[in-house]
């Protein structure tokens, strides 16, 4: 599942700056919506948790580099950003607390249907 599957897309080919995209030859803009931060059931929290880790954020962390070292692929850094709701590395501060829930299947599971 792509991280942005439940994601809104906007695109950014305003006025304002269509004399600079027409310089760079780019036809539009794509944004995308911050991650959806919805909250997690006390039960599926606890019991991830459980069988997850604790990591400590030091400097030089960034959410990709802990779900390579944990989950063996940097592509699941969403989901330790909406797990522990700080959308990206800048709202992480050093001495934080970032919850790595496990296994990842089930995270993936409720990360895509929710609180089933």
């Amino acid at each position: 599942m792509s991280r942005d599957a439940n994601r809104i897309k906007f695109t950014n080919n305003t006025e304002s700056i269509a004399a600079a995209l027409k310089r760079r030859n780019i036809p539009e803009i794509e944004h995308h919506s911050k991650i959806d931060m919805r909250p997690v059931a006390l039960e599926a929290r606890a019991r991830l948790n459980k069988n997850g880790k604790k990591h400590i954020f030091k400097v030089g962390d960034r959410l990709y580099k802990i779900a390579f070292d944990e989950y063996g692929d940097s592509k699941y850094w969403y989901l330790l950003a909406w797990w522990n709701k700080k959308p990206t590395d800048f709202h992480c501060k050093i001495g934080d607390v970032i919850y790595v829930p496990k296994p990842l299947q089930d995270l993936l599971f409720l990360y895509k249907y929710g609180n089933v």
